[in-house]
């Protein structure tokens, strides 16, 4: 008799799961559409972006959607749904690792920051001698 009421609860489970992963797929591939569009016509303008680079709101995007993804799993392990547990788990680790290793690499592939103008090159100041222009 337990297996004929699970049968409908699993179908349920099953189907929510792919409902999460289709609903989260389609908000990621939004949110990087929009961001895509935006930086394509701030190129074609000339204009930089005001704010947070593209790549940096493409990883919010991203982040966000595995937060959620996450949330939903623990939501989802307390109703005993297991089958929309793992997929949504799956779905955040997925997210985060994709997100920490692009993190990881635009900080790698990252030009040094630029030296400051005002650092001046001088030898340091010798005793008996004028040490205002060497600042020592």
């Amino acid at each position: 008799m337990s297996n004929a009421r699970s049968r409908p609860r699993l179908a349920a489970d099953v189907l929510a799961a792919l409902a999460a992963l289709l609903v989260e797929a389609t908000v990621v591939v939004g949110v990087w559409f929009v961001v895509g569009i935006n930086a394509w016509a701030d190129n074609k303008s000339g204009r930089e972006p005001e704010g947070l680079s593209y790549g940096a709101q493409m990883l919010i995007g991203a982040g966000a959607a595995g937060a959620v993804a996450l949330v939903v799993a623990v939501f989802c392990g307390r109703a005993r749904m297991w089958v929309t547990t793992w997929t949504q788990a799956l779905a955040a680790v997925v997210l985060t690792v994709g997100v920490l290793g692009s993190f990881a690499y635009e900080r790698h592939t990252a030009p040094p920051p630029a030296r400051p103008d005002h650092v001046w090159e001088q030898p340091p100041c010798r005793s008996g001698t004028d040490c205002s222009e060497s600042g020592g």
